[in-house]
């Protein structure tokens, strides 16, 4: 009556006589309370996960977990001949943002990059803070070429970026580094993010 929900356990008990069910016991147990415990256990369980996966600033991947993820689709293209490409995106003179505006000017600027490169890629790319003002990019099933014409969109679509802050309209610009997967290589993760980050530079 109240608009509460409540939730019972009810056990049915056939009634036999030997020669056929004539009815049931029903045993029915309140267990609202036992409910609503599992239901917050489930759901700070679902919390820790995201705190353990996510970066709570950008809501992408952390760096273990993107990198976790980067390592499933490595196999997975060595194991079916796929293309894998590889990016590594940094703000350029980051620094300059912090030091003119402050440091939430900073983390705005973060957080609207990070939702311009998780809009403009495709679902089966993976997205992830490395730390800082450092993002990568795992693109699966591409040719070089297609992850360096990727890789210019971004360019392109970030240099026209306006991030309102108080009075202040800030634009920025990023370097991207691009790798392709190499497979014959010892630490094949390792390898390309090494290449990404000497391209970046």
């Amino acid at each position: 009556a109240d608009g509460t929900t409540g939730y019972v356990l009810s056990r049915y008990i056939p009634d036999s006589d030997g020669l056929g069910v004539r009815g049931f016991f029903v045993i029915a147990s309140d267990i609202t309370e036992l409910k609503h415990t599992q239901l917050q256990l489930e759901k700070r369980i679902e919390d820790l996960y995201s705190m353990a996966t996510t970066d709570a600033l950008t809501g992408l991947d952390n760096r273990r977990n993107l990198l976790e993820k980067v390592q499933l689709e490595i196999d997975r293209a060595r194991r079916y001949g796929l293309g894998v490409g590889f990016l590594m995106v940094d703000i350029d003179h980051f620094k300059n943002i912090n030091d003119t505006y402050g440091h939430d000017a900073g983390d705005r600027v973060l957080q609207r990059l990070g939702a311009l490169l998780r809009e403009t890629m495709r679902a089966p790319d993976h997205v992830g803070r490395l730390g800082g003002e450092e993002f990568g990019i795992l693109l699966t099933n591409v040719t070089p070429l297609r992850s360096k014409e990727i890789a210019e969109l971004l360019r392109v679509r970030t240099s026209g970026l306006v991030v309102a802050y108080g009075e202040a309209q800030i634009s920025f610009t990023v370097s991207i580094g691009v790798a392709d997967l190499r497979v014959a290589v010892e630490n094949p993760l390792l390898d390309m993010m090494k290449r990404a980050d000497a391209a970046l530079y």
